[in-house]
């Protein structure tokens, strides 16, 4: 009798302390040790900052005419899709400067491909200076907060990011 009540007192704490708790993971992760990095169902762009471009145009200035410098604003395409249109233009943009707009982006398909091109405003046929093409959402990468699009080439933006499940 003392065996059977020892093997089932023995059966007994071995499944409690083996049994967790459920936790409640923090928000955008499941699962039993909350590791499983859960797709948003939006992300928002609450500002771009340009963090690099080119100052001239193949040593030009960009507004040749004035002799002036870009009159520089972004896209936010998916596709050949204009997503977001920067609604006015920092005139006359040297390079030394920080250029950064809040925006009031929300992005529904995360997994898809966006571009954020960069241009150079004229009266008559806007000047494309540059771009990236990017993917907003990354299931390895956790949410950071701000996001580097830098390809290499000659113009980068930093983009400050929420997100919601």
């Amino acid at each position: 009798m003392k065996k059977k009540i020892a093997s089932l007192l023995l059966v007994s704490i071995t499944l409690f302390t083996s049994c967790k708790k459920d936790e409640v993971c923090t928000e955008g992760y499941s699962g039993s040790d909350c590791e499983t990095q859960v797709t948003p169902t939006k992300i928002k762009i609450t500002s771009v900052k340009l963090t690099k471009f080119p100052q001239y145009n193949d040593g030009a200035h960009w507004d040749a005419l004035t002799n002036t410098q870009p009159d520089i604003f972004f896209r936010f395409m998916r596709g050949s899709n204009v997503l977001f249109e920067q609604p006015d233009y920092y005139e006359d943009a040297v390079v030394t400067e920080n250029y950064t707009k809040g925006t009031d982006i929300t992005i529904n398909d995360v997994t898809s491909e966006y571009a954020m091109l960069l241009y150079d405003y004229d009266n008559t046929t806007d000047d494309f200076m540059g771009g990236v093409n990017f993917y907003l959402y990354d299931s390895k990468d956790d949410f950071p907060s701000t996001i580097i699009l830098d390809s290499g080439g000659e113009v980068s933006f930093e983009l400050s990011l929420s997100y919601e499940w």
